[in-house]
């Protein structure tokens, strides 16, 4: 990647210094990207507030090991490794928001090495490079080394998946297929679109390696099996159908707005985004055609094929009528994607083209990454700032908030979903959001662009005034009062309306 700086030669060979040039070996180059990766991601894990969805997997930890196993069958829809892994790391670590979103942040940092290996095994080192430092400034992986949710450790075992798949392949012993089926039954019991990255390693695994391939192939075969009831399962959850509402054009015109810029696709044009992945696509192409080497080229057929066949397979079974496509569940093609980005970086015939690619994907990536770290409308709802705002009642309030504040229950510990529907309360506290959207499409990253344009209060319950209303960033928190307590009934509220049909909490703070 770095010509002036990194010496692909091989790692038995010691590293020599020339006049007016610093060489230096791979392992240094992975050694330095991996503690930026680190620090970038664990410096500012706590930057933001949780979000909806984090809020849900925290509910599902506190529960008993069982009935966490019970619930995330009922209610994610998704495979349950990760949620076991995080039920026993917050019991270790605690349950704030740096123990809770530390084990994203070791499976992001752990991609980094993961994908330089993927790369060094089937083409070079500096491919492996140039596609790990991709990884270390990618919006889209930094944001979900931040997240209490499954993907950074899905993203993490496709890479491991796809290393020891290579080095199977290039003649490896049977231990290394062993090891391909175990981090392959990791990765389908972590999220079931792994299984479209898998298929295709099997595929490959077993025209290269035949019969010898066959076991570990078999037993991947059997753990998809043993969870085939949890994929139907969960195509009945009302947390994975709300995808198919959406319009599948618009679904596929946000991923590569959120594979280059995350949840900076609110700032970014659709026409924008595609057009810089396709000049990206086109010079890679351009340079491993004309300036690759034949194993460079070789792997890039294969790995174009795997990162196809995460997107086709998602696509197909949406137009069949199974429809889960979206940005973050087609995060199983970025390592594939981004090895072949890497592949073309290291054309060894083209240094100078080569390390143009690199360097400007690098850099159209981080500056995605810093907008995000700078502008707060790219940022998660900042819940935190709203329960700060609204502080402790003076006595029993009701909160209206948009779906996404039930996140509000983790900032507010006295905080309670009425569960009578009747309660008396001497205030009502709208929070309603105004947030600028230059496309005007709707998002699921957990950012402020997922935020519903406003919730307006419209007639209050007799009694009840408006004291207050303010500004807390994106959201907008109106306070009413009542000289005493009135009994307020949740079924026959009226005293609001919510704009695009957003769902709207009541609760009740004793």
């Amino acid at each position: 990647m770095m010509e002036a700086m990194l010496d692909d030669t091989s790692t038995s060979t010691p590293a020599v210094k020339a006049p007016g040039r610093v060489w230096l070996r791979p392992a240094h180059v992975l050694i330095a990207l991996t503690v930026l990766a680190a620090a970038v991601r664990l410096l500012t894990v706590d930057r933001q507030s949780l979000w909806l969805d984090e809020s849900y997997a925290l509910e599902d930890i506190h529960r008993s090991f069982g009935a966490m196993l019970s619930w995330v069958d009922a209610k994610e829809g998704s495979p349950p490794l990760y949620f076991v892994l995080i039920w026993g790391w917050v019991k270790a670590l605690g349950s704030g928001t740096v123990a809770l979103r530390s084990l994203s942040v070791l499976a992001g940092v752990a991609t980094v090495p993961l994908v330089y290996l993927a790369g060094s095994t089937l083409a070079s080192r500096r491919a492996g490079l140039v596609a790990a430092a991709l990884t270390v400034v990618s919006p889209l992986m930094i944001w979900y080394s931040q997240e209490a949710r499954p993907y950074a450790l899905l993203v993490a075992l496709c890479a491991a998946s796809l290393w020891c798949a290579g080095r199977a392949a290039n003649g490896g012993s049977w231990r290394w297929l062993a090891a391909w089926a175990a981090t392959s039954a990791l990765a389908l019991a972590t999220h079931f679109f792994a299984g479209f990255l898998i298929a295709g390693e099997a595929v490959w695994l077993l025209a290269v390696l035949r019969r010898r391939a066959l076991p570990a192939s078999l037993a991947v075969v059997a753990a998809q099996l043993a969870l085939l009831p949890l994929a139907l399962g969960g195509a009945q959850h009302s947390g994975t159908q709300w995808i198919g509402r959406l319009p599948l054009h618009l679904r596929l015109a946000q991923v590569p707005d959120q594979f280059l810029f995350g949840p900076g696709e609110a700032a970014v044009s659709h026409r924008a985004a595609a057009a810089l992945a396709l000049a990206i696509a086109t010079a890679a192409a351009v340079l491993v055609v004309r300036s690759g080497d034949r194993r460079g080229r070789r792997a890039v057929r294969l790995w174009s094929v795997l990162a196809a066949g995460c997107v086709a397979g998602p696509l197909v079974a949406a137009l069949v009528g199974a429809d889960y496509l979206d940005a973050r569940n087609l995060m199983v093609a970025w390592v594939p994607l981004v090895l072949v980005v890497g592949v073309a970086a290291a054309a060894p015939r083209s240094r100078l083209v080569g390390g143009a690619l690199a360097w400007g994907a690098c850099g159209l990536l981080a500056a995605g990454s810093v907008a995000i770290f700078a502008r707060s409308d790219l940022q998660r709802e900042n819940w935190r700032a709203v329960a700060h705002a609204l502080g402790a009642p003076a006595g029993s309030r009701a909160l209206l908030v948009p779906a996404a504040g039930r996140t509000l229950l983790d900032y507010l510990p006295r905080l309670t979903w009425d569960v009578d529907r009747h309660q008396r309360v001497s205030e009502i506290d709208v929070i309603g959001a105004r947030v600028p959207s230059a496309q005007g499409l709707a998002c699921w990253w957990g950012g402020v662009c997922a935020l519903p344009r406003h919730l307006i209060p419209g007639d209050l319950p007799r009694g009840f005034t408006q004291i207050e209303r303010r500004r807390v960033g994106p959201f907008i928190v109106a306070r009413y009062a009542a000289t005493r307590p009135h009994r307020v009934s949740l079924h026959r509220a009226t005293f609001y309306r919510v704009h695009h049909n957003y769902a709207v909490f009541f609760a009740v703070q004793r």
